[in-house]
């Protein structure tokens, strides 16, 4: 007897994480797929609208289909536009989550969250899972309430705390900080990149097999924090990838960009010197018996992951990335 596929239910397939998610996950899942102002389709994926503000609309959702795993992957992910939108952030990073988990909680469905080091107030770095939540962001303080809200009442979830995300986006609309980087070198245009703050960089399809992993067998309850090791700047990410591909590196310019805190959790914060979001990772490194690669063998291989072969990646494997003892 043929075994029937899971079914998972991705809250926002349309944003960077949840098309990659979606990719990664279709082959060995039944995946249904919600967006609401950017339609897409991907082979194999059943997709449409949703207002996850709209109470009755999620409910409905959650009914029709009775997914196995809801993921979230919707919310406004721009830290400006979140301290200009507040009202809008709230809604979209925190009350749409509770929409959900209220009906994800009623049917017994496994509801997985990613959130950012953005929740602690970057001012030592190195923070692992056990340390308090002090964000000095909009962005930050909607994801650390969440997080204690999934927490606190739901009894199947999973959270992934995770550093600056790299990879494709699939998006012709709009491109992320690599598919900048790599525009910006093949057409010789000079940019600046920030040398301030420091954070950890890993690439998104990394994520999506831990998820595969975590999902396969049931990990349940648990907050992982995925990053690389080393904290980096994003003056240095782009320049490891120039050196890496042999781009010209001279025409990235270093400059201390405005990063768009909180004043009031700002001052509250006793921030004392630049800022570092780095994690510590032991714990997701220890639970799922695996070796994080460092950035710059992410980058090495990371043509490789979508079958571009060049010189720098002619012998990269999957496989190779995470290394399963």
């Amino acid at each position: 007897m043929t075994q029937t596929k899971k079914s998972i239910l991705i809250i926002g397939v349309s944003s960077f994480v949840g098309i990659n998610v979606a990719t990664y996950l279709k082959k060995n899942y039944r995946i249904i797929g919600t967006y609401f102002s950017t339609p897409v389709k991907i082979n194999g994926v059943m997709t449409f609208k949703l207002d996850i503000t709209n109470k009755i609309a999620v409910e409905n959702v959650i009914m029709i289909f009775r997914p196995d795993i809801v993921v979230y992957c919707a919310g406004l992910s721009s830290l400006h536009k979140c301290l200009r939108n507040p009202a809008i952030a709230e809604q979209l990073n925190t009350t749409g989550v509770f929409n959900i988990t209220t009906y994800t909680e009623r049917f017994s469905t496994k509801f997985i969250y990613f959130s950012s080091p953005l929740v602690f107030s970057g001012d030592e770095g190195n923070y692992n899972e056990k340390d308090s939540p002090l964000p000095i962001t909009v962005l930050g303080a909607n994801q650390a309430s969440t997080e204690f809200y999934i927490q606190k009442s739901c009894l199947n979830y999973l959270i992934f705390r995770t550093s600056f995300l790299f990879g494709r986006g699939y998006s012709f609309e709009r491109s992320n900080f690599l598919e900048f980087l790599e525009n910006k070198f093949f057409y010789r245009e000079s940019f600046y990149c920030d040398d301030n703050l420091k954070i950890g960089y890993f690439n998104v399809l990394l994520l999506c097999k831990i998820l595969g992993v975590a999902i396969e067998n049931n990990v349940t309850n648990r907050l992982f924090q995925v990053s690389s090791k080393e904290s980096i700047t994003q003056f240095h990410f782009a320049s490891l990838f120039a050196k890496i591909f042999e781009f010209d590196t001279s025409l990235i310019l270093k400059k201390n960009i405005n990063f768009p805190v909180d004043e009031a959790k700002f001052i509250s914060s006793d921030f004392k010197g630049n800022l570092n979001f780095s994690m510590n990772i032991d714990n997701v490194e220890s639970y799922f018996n695996i070796v994080i690669p460092t950035v710059e063998k992410m980058l090495l291989n990371f043509y490789s992951l979508y079958g571009i072969q060049s010189s720098k990646n002619r012998k990269a494997k999957f496989d190779d990335e995470i290394k399963y003892i």
